[in-house]
């Protein structure tokens, strides 16, 4: 989520942690533990955090990868690992992990709409992007080591190529006629 405070925005990262067996979904129950609220001007290895567009955890090395929304216009597409701590600074950031193409380089700027990320079982991180109509670059998902170089790459089908028209430049590409 994001607010606007009197000087400069603010990010918030709430958690909701809980236990989860095999129960009906009606069965559940989470407890709230606690809230962190990353300043705006978060810096981590040099890059800007800004946005995060989304998060997933690894639970067996106990820590959150946080996909930046950042189109690569601030710094290169890239994910941070945040560790959480209840007993201390509650989301501290480790590192970036700068998403690159499979020879390594940094995924070119604009070229991903970075919107949400999940960690597969064989340890890769999944990412979608939503495209862009502008740039005629469909929606697709990637799959990228750990150490953010790209393994695979899914382009999502769509019915024909997108069409971008007068009537679809403020539309985002999801809506945009194909």
């Amino acid at each position: 989520m994001r607010w606007q405070g009197s000087r400069k925005p603010i990010y918030c990262f709430a958690l909701a942690l809980g236990l989860v067996t095999s129960v009906a979904a009606s069965e559940l129950e989470f407890e709230f533990l606690a809230e962190a609220i990353l300043p705006g001007d978060l810096e981590v290895d040099g890059t800007l955090v800004g946005g995060l567009s989304g998060l997933t955890y690894d639970p067996a090395c106990d820590l959150f990868y946080a996909l930046s929304d950042d189109r690569g216009y601030v710094a290169p597409p890239r994910v941070y690992t945040l560790k959480l701590e209840l007993d201390g600074p509650l989301v501290r950031p480790l590192e970036v992990i700068t998403l690159r193409d499979e020879r390594g380089e940094a995924v070119d700027d604009g070229i991903l709409d970075p919107e949400a990320v999940a960690l597969a079982p064989s340890g890769a991180l999944w990412v979608a992007t939503e495209g862009d109509a502008r740039g005629l670059i469909p929606p697709r998902i990637m799959a990228f080591r750990l150490d953010g170089t790209m393994l695979h790459e899914l382009e999502i089908p769509v019915l024909g190529m997108m069409q971008v028209s007068k009537t679809a430049i403020n539309k985002r590409p999801h809506e945009v006629q194909c």
